[in-house]
């Protein structure tokens, strides 16, 4: 090899260096064009009351796309790239639900959460509809008391001849807490409110998550017995009550949750007709298990006066009436439980039934409606002795009926020797 040939060799080199860098960048160009991200668009999201606009408040639409999350609570104008997996999910306030989506080409089913598609490659619009949310809070004023709160919505009083005044019920917002208040009249006390989550407290926080009713247990209760027709005479037993052919009326104060038979005695001439509500029938005897005022009418006769039942609301007294014997209780969705402490056991009578049940060292049943009266009866082991009963029963007396409401628990005490736990 000579050395003239060197120059012709480095100019071949540098024409093949040359190419060979041409072709790479040609190459490198052609793979960034084929990794463009794709163009992105527009979503606009708009919360909606009803029909009108934007009612920032009443819900939260979250945006989830493109690896973040958005939260709109008015109106929103997002960027996402097309084709891109959109969810959108809303979520209510205290107050409102979720109602529908406003674009079915983007959600298929408009009334289902959450609502997912791809993003298409124009701008589009979708509004989430919220819908006003209310439930009904009923309250029933108890012996002689009044009940208030609601920030001055309710304020229900039940007069001492257990008539009811006032505003006893309104609407709140699904979700919210009304407060309520209980102020016992002179010469009664306030014993417990008739749902668990409040118990003794005379101040009462409502957890308002459908309609409810709230009843103020008061003690004493005032029992009142109308008589109608020539002939025939009502008694009660405790007797407290005695309504001749001479009375038209009679009335007596009981101590809450007792247990009051009232009978019937018709005239050899004048036979019984029928109670009024809530008793109601042609047995001679109906037994009241009285948790409130109440009132009952009795008639004898088939024709002369005719009967004036009292009617049964939802603002009226929570008397449970059952037959004077043995039969099958009711069927409800409440429950009660009993527990003990110490040594000795509880046996319990069920609404309708005559057997006895035990329950040791503690229990819970099932099955009950509202009010129904469970007879509850404490036995102490040997050289131990009973004490109290807690929250259901509130006294020191082994025999309690406990009333079923909402959700009922009572607890036992008893003790070594014969001193009272304080």
């Amino acid at each position: 090899m000579n050395a003239t040939g060197f120059p012709h060799q480095r100019g071949a080199r540098l024409v093949l260096l040359l190419v060979l860098l041409l072709a790479s960048l040609a190459v490198a160009g052609s793979s960034r064009g084929m990794n463009t991200p794709p163009p992105k668009v527009s979503l606009e999201i708009a919360v909606q009351l009803g029909s009108g606009v934007g009612s920032p408040g009443s819900l939260t639409a979250a945006v989830a796309a493109a690896g973040q999350t958005t939260d709109c609570s008015g109106t929103c104008d997002l960027q996402i790239p097309a084709g891109a997996q959109v969810t959108v999910t809303a979520r209510a306030s205290v107050g409102y639900a979720f109602d529908h989506w406003s674009n079915p080409s983007l959600c298929s089913a408009p009334q289902s959460q959450p609502c997912s598609f791809s993003m298409p490659g124009a701008d589009a619009e979708l509004a989430v509809v919220a819908r006003p949310q209310t439930d009904a809070l009923q309250v029933v004023a108890g012996s002689a008391s009044t009940i208030s709160g609601g920030s001055g919505s309710i304020d229900c009083t039940r007069t001492a001849d257990g008539a009811l005044n006032g505003s006893c019920g309104a609407e709140f917002p699904t979700g919210t807490t009304v407060q309520l208040k209980v102020t016992p009249a002179p010469h009664r006390r306030f014993v417990r409110w008739s749902i668990w989550q409040c118990g003794t407290r005379r101040t009462c926080n409502v957890p308002l998550l459908a309609d409810t009713t709230v009843t103020a247990l008061m003690t004493p209760v005032h029992l009142t017995v109308d008589r109608y027709g020539p002939d025939g005479e009502i008694t009660s037993q405790p007797s407290r009550l005695d309504c001749t052919a001479s009375c038209q009326r009679t009335s007596a104060n009981f101590p809450l949750g007792t247990t009051v038979t009232l009978t019937a005695n018709p005239s050899a001439t004048v036979p019984f007709g029928q109670w009024g509500s809530p008793c109601g029938g042609p047995a001679p005897t109906c037994t009241l298990a009285m948790f409130a005022d109440a009132t009952v009418s009795g008639t004898f006769g088939t024709g002369g006066v005719p009967l004036a039942p009292q009617a049964q609301s939802s603002a009226s007294a929570p008397v449970q009436a059952t037959a004077a014997s043995c039969g099958p209780g009711s069927v409800g969705s409440y429950s009660f439980s009993i527990t003990v402490s110490g040594r000795g056991r509880v046996t319990y009578t069920v609404p309708g039934g005559c057997r006895t049940r035990l329950c040791s060292p503690g229990c819970r049943d099932y099955g009950y409606a509202q009010w129904e009266n469970v007879h509850l009866a404490a036995t102490a082991a040997r050289g131990h002795r009973f004490v109290r009963w807690t929250n259901g029963c509130r006294h020191h007396k082994a025999k309690c009926s406990l009333p079923v409401v909402a959700y009922g628990w009572v607890k036992a005490w008893f003790r070594r020797g014969g001193h009272r736990r304080r």
